[in-house]
């Protein structure tokens, strides 16, 4: 019970520059929950983080969502990124360019994230479903990398994230938005 009362408290909106704070946070605690060894059930972002910079260039180009608990607290996000140059953007732009060569509608790189006590209430499937919907006019498709150790795939997969490839550490990802 007290889940579906969270779940009807969650809306969803294009994320804006007041949400950044909580939108690096969110991301700070799972990048420094993941363990390269596999060591690790919950931390699954991996990489470079994002700046505050980044973030700010992401919302203006409205490339990202942010769910909301009872309009007020930021419980997680999805964004697309096109053009940060990190060392993580640059390694998804090489896998994509490799796998997919010629395919310039299709953005490189996807990060969602949920805090861990809203996890399971289908608030992931709702940010796709939003973001999907705002940025399909400039892209076919999303492309993004998934570790080995999510357990999470099958969830994935079944948001419509298709397999293209993978190596020892990763699954290459496609989301296809038409």
């Amino acid at each position: 019970m007290k889940n579906q009362s969270i779940q009807t408290s969650i809306s969803i909106r294009p994320g804006n520059s007041t949400d950044i704070s909580a939108v690096l946070d969110i991301a700070s605690t799972w990048l420094s929950a993941f363990d390269p060894e596999g060591k690790n059930v919950n931390g699954f972002l991996f990489g470079t983080a994002y700046t505050e910079e980044d973030l700010l260039r992401i919302i203006e180009s409205e490339d990202i969502a942010v769910a909301l608990y009872q309009e007020k607290e930021v419980v997680g996000y999805f964004l697309v990124d096109n053009f940060s140059n990190n060392p993580t953007s640059r390694l998804y732009r090489q896998h994509l360019k490799a796998l997919l060569p010629g395919k310039e509608r299709v953005c490189p790189r996807a990060q969602i994230a949920i805090k861990e006590a809203y996890q399971g209430m289908g608030i992931s499937g709702r940010l796709t479903a939003f973001l999907k919907e705002s940025v399909n006019s400039r892209y076919d498709a999303i492309f993004s990398i998934v570790s080995l150790q999510n357990p999470k795939m099958p969830v994935h997969e079944k948001a419509g994230w298709q397999v293209l490839g993978k190596n020892d550490d990763f699954y290459f990802v496609m989301l296809a938005l038409k």
